[in-house]
Protein backbone atom coordinates (compact mmCIF):
# COMPACT_ATOMS: atom_id res chain seq x y z
CA UNK A 1 0.00 0.00 0.00
CA UNK A 2 2.78 2.43 0.87
CA UNK A 3 4.56 1.77 -2.44
CA UNK A 4 1.28 2.40 -4.28
CA UNK A 5 0.54 5.64 -2.43
CA UNK A 6 4.07 6.96 -2.84
CA UNK A 7 4.09 6.11 -6.55
CA UNK A 8 1.03 8.27 -7.28
CA UNK A 9 1.90 11.32 -9.35
CA UNK A 10 1.06 14.21 -7.01
CA UNK A 11 0.50 16.68 -9.85
CA UNK A 12 -1.97 14.32 -11.49
CA UNK A 13 -3.68 13.54 -8.16
CA UNK A 14 -4.04 17.26 -7.47
CA UNK A 15 -5.53 17.82 -10.92
CA UNK A 16 -8.05 15.01 -10.45
CA UNK A 17 -8.92 16.33 -6.99
CA UNK A 18 -9.53 19.81 -8.42
CA UNK A 19 -11.72 18.39 -11.18
CA UNK A 20 -13.78 16.31 -8.74
CA UNK A 21 -13.88 18.93 -5.99
CA UNK A 22 -17.42 20.15 -6.80
CA UNK A 23 -18.69 16.61 -6.19
CA UNK A 24 -16.74 16.34 -2.93
CA UNK A 25 -18.15 19.68 -1.80
CA UNK A 26 -21.72 18.70 -2.74
CA UNK A 27 -21.44 15.42 -0.84
CA UNK A 28 -19.91 17.20 2.16
CA UNK A 29 -22.83 19.63 2.26
CA UNK A 30 -25.31 16.76 1.94
CA UNK A 31 -23.63 15.09 4.92
CA UNK A 32 -24.63 18.05 7.07
CA UNK A 33 -21.92 20.66 6.54
CA UNK A 34 -23.71 23.26 4.38
CA UNK A 35 -21.57 26.28 5.28
CA UNK A 36 -18.20 24.55 5.43
CA UNK A 37 -15.65 23.61 2.80
CA UNK A 38 -14.53 20.07 2.14
CA UNK A 39 -11.05 21.30 1.22
CA UNK A 40 -10.63 22.92 4.65
CA UNK A 41 -11.55 19.63 6.32
CA UNK A 42 -9.17 17.68 4.09
CA UNK A 43 -6.30 19.99 5.05
CA UNK A 44 -7.22 19.58 8.75
CA UNK A 45 -7.09 15.80 8.42
CA UNK A 46 -3.78 15.90 6.55
CA UNK A 47 -2.37 18.16 9.28
CA UNK A 48 -3.60 15.69 11.89
CA UNK A 49 -1.85 12.84 10.08
CA UNK A 50 1.36 14.88 9.81
CA UNK A 51 1.22 15.50 13.58
CA UNK A 52 1.40 11.77 14.31
CA UNK A 53 4.08 11.16 16.94
CA UNK A 54 7.23 9.38 15.81
CA UNK A 55 8.97 6.58 17.68
CA UNK A 56 12.28 4.90 16.96
CA UNK A 57 11.69 1.98 19.29
CA UNK A 58 8.87 -0.57 18.97
CA UNK A 59 5.55 0.46 20.49
CA UNK A 60 4.14 -1.93 23.07
CA UNK A 61 0.85 -3.62 22.24
CA UNK A 62 -1.55 -5.74 24.27
CA UNK A 63 -3.92 -8.42 23.09
CA UNK A 64 -7.43 -7.68 24.32
CA UNK A 65 -9.32 -10.49 26.00
CA UNK A 66 -12.36 -12.04 24.35
CA UNK A 67 -15.41 -11.88 26.59
CA UNK A 68 -17.73 -14.73 25.70
CA UNK A 69 -17.76 -18.33 24.51
CA UNK A 70 -16.75 -17.70 20.88
CA UNK A 71 -13.04 -17.39 20.23
CA UNK A 72 -11.77 -14.90 17.70
CA UNK A 73 -10.68 -16.36 14.37
CA UNK A 74 -8.62 -13.20 13.71
CA UNK A 75 -6.74 -12.41 16.94
CA UNK A 76 -4.49 -9.90 15.16
CA UNK A 77 -7.51 -7.57 15.06
CA UNK A 78 -7.59 -7.40 18.84
CA UNK A 79 -4.25 -5.71 19.48
CA UNK A 80 -4.33 -2.31 21.14
CA UNK A 81 -1.61 0.11 22.11
CA UNK A 82 -0.52 -0.52 25.68
CA UNK A 83 -0.20 3.21 26.37
CA UNK A 84 -3.70 4.77 26.75
CA UNK A 85 -2.59 8.04 25.14
CA UNK A 86 -1.61 6.20 21.96
CA UNK A 87 -4.79 4.12 21.95
CA UNK A 88 -6.78 7.37 22.19
CA UNK A 89 -5.23 8.78 19.00
CA UNK A 90 -7.40 9.17 15.89
CA UNK A 91 -7.59 6.10 13.63
CA UNK A 92 -5.39 7.60 10.93
CA UNK A 93 -2.60 8.35 13.36
CA UNK A 94 -2.80 4.83 14.79
CA UNK A 95 -2.47 3.39 11.29
CA UNK A 96 0.68 5.46 10.70
CA UNK A 97 2.11 4.17 13.98
CA UNK A 98 1.30 0.57 13.09
CA UNK A 99 3.02 0.65 9.70
CA UNK A 100 6.36 1.59 11.22
CA UNK A 101 8.58 4.67 11.07
CA UNK A 102 10.02 4.14 7.58
CA UNK A 103 6.64 3.63 5.93
CA UNK A 104 5.06 6.43 7.94
CA UNK A 105 7.83 8.82 6.84
CA UNK A 106 7.18 8.00 3.19
CA UNK A 107 3.42 8.56 3.55
CA UNK A 108 3.95 11.79 5.49
CA UNK A 109 6.21 13.11 2.71
CA UNK A 110 3.53 12.34 0.13
CA UNK A 111 0.86 13.98 2.31
CA UNK A 112 3.03 17.11 2.70
CA UNK A 113 3.47 17.31 -1.05
CA UNK A 114 -0.25 16.86 -1.74
CA UNK A 115 -1.20 19.34 0.99
CA UNK A 116 1.12 21.98 -0.39
CA UNK A 117 -0.37 21.61 -3.86
CA UNK A 118 -4.03 21.79 -2.80
CA UNK A 119 -3.41 24.74 -0.49
CA UNK A 120 -1.43 26.63 -3.14
CA UNK A 121 -4.02 25.80 -5.80
CA UNK A 122 -6.75 27.16 -3.53
CA UNK A 123 -4.87 30.40 -2.76
CA UNK A 124 -4.03 31.02 -6.43
CA UNK A 125 -7.70 31.15 -7.44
Amino acid sequence: FVKLAVSVDTTLATSIYARLYPLFQQAYEEMGYPKKYFNDRLVEVIDQMLATPEFNEPIKLTLTQVQGPIQSSQPWLRYEFEEPALEALPAGQKILLRIGPANAAQLKNKLREFRERIVNRKSSR
